[in-house]
């Protein structure tokens, strides 16, 4: 990140540093790096040097929500069963996630969609790939219309 920061905007990260990140759930996060310069030991001739840094997560629209218990994921699955039967389950490091990809939801009604899983579970950034590897797809297409019809 540092010789991307020299080679794009020409800081050299020598001398002392301060580094700030600021997460955001889901978009990635902001790395705040301030080199200082000093002249003297006074206060007002410090010369600071500061750069952000955005970092960005790989872009997707697919929308992918964990869920701590299951019946919180049925709870959610039993709601939204009026708006979509799609999505994926999968189980993931002692965690529910249900993921649904774009094509899975039409743009009026994924508002609603979100709306309903944020009431229940967290939004996180695991990618498809992530959880096809390390994760275990506990019901692989048709998530929604499952948990709703088999735990109502």
């Amino acid at each position: 990140m540092m010789d991307q920061a020299y080679n794009e905007l020409g800081f050299d990260a020598t001398g002392p540093l301060a580094v700030e990140v600021f997460a955001m759930p889901a978009q990635g996060m902001v790395v705040v790096v301030t080199r200082g310069k000093m002249g003297s030991d006074t206060d007002d001739e410090l010369d600071e040097e500061m750069f952000e840094i955005e970092v960005s997560l790989e872009r997707s629209d697919a929308v992918t929500y964990r869920f701590d218990d299951i019946e919180d994921a049925i709870g959610a699955a039993r709601r939204l069963i009026r708006h979509t039967r799609k999505g994926r389950l999968y189980r993931y490091h002692d965690a529910w996630i249900l993921r649904f990809e774009p094509a899975d939801l039409p743009q009026d009604v994924c508002q609603t969609v979100v709306a309903v899983l944020a009431e229940y579970g967290e939004a996180v950034t695991l990618t498809k790939a992530m959880l096809d590897e390390y994760g275990k797809a506990v019901i692989p297409e048709g998530a929604v219309g499952v948990l709703a019809r088999h735990f109502s």
